[in-house]
Order: C-alpha cells, then sequence, then structure tokens
C-alpha cells in the first residue's frame, strides 16, 4: 500500500491508501486515513481544524505524540476560529 495526498472538491487536504500501482488519482476511492474529527467538532469547524493540523504537519495518529504536536493542535484551532470570529465581527458590523 501506498499512501497519497490529494484535494477533496473543497479544497482541503485528504490522505488515503491506495495499492501500489494504483494511479494517484484514484486517492478519493481508496482507505482514508487522517484525524477524521468529524465526530469531534461540527462542520465545517471539523474539517477546517483538520485542515489547519494537517498543514502543520500532524497527518495521523503516528503524530500526536511528537514533541510540540500539543502546541501545534492549539495554534491549528486558535487559526481556525480567529478565522470565525472575524466572519462574526464583519456580519455584525454590517460588512
Amino acid at each position: 500500500m501506498k499512501t497519497v495526498h490529494w484535494y477533496d472538491d473543497d479544497g482541503f487536504t485528504r490522505k488515503s491508501l491506495l495499492p501500489i500501482g494504483a494511479p494517484d488519482e484514484d486517492a478519493p476511492y481508496g482507505i482514508p486515513i487522517g484525524l477524521q474529527l468529524s465526530g469531534l467538532y461540527p462542520e465545517p469547524f471539523a474539517t477546517q481544524i483538520e485542515e489547519a493540523i494537517m498543514a502543520r504537519g500532524i497527518l495521523g495518529v503516528e503524530d500526536i505524540d511528537i514533541p510540540g504536536a500539543a502546541t501545534l493542535i492549539r495554534q491549528a484551532i486558535q487559526q481556525v476560529l480567529k478565522i470565525e470570529v472575524n466572519r462574526i465581527r464583519q456580519h455584525i458590523k454590517g460588512k
């Protein structure tokens, strides 16, 4: 098996397992691997947080215990929430 990183229709990074020899274009049909935060947070937060965490190099369970992982996860959550706070502020201001 090989690991393939790809982008879904919304532009989010995904990771899948494919058989050796399968074209990378088949990644959406492979076995999904990753953080699977969809049950922990509502959408779109789950996908946004997962994308922000993966952008920091935490791509799966094997990366959760690397030194500094907790800080990277905290930064990712803060990044996503900052975006949402800005949207709320703009909405309230009517802009």
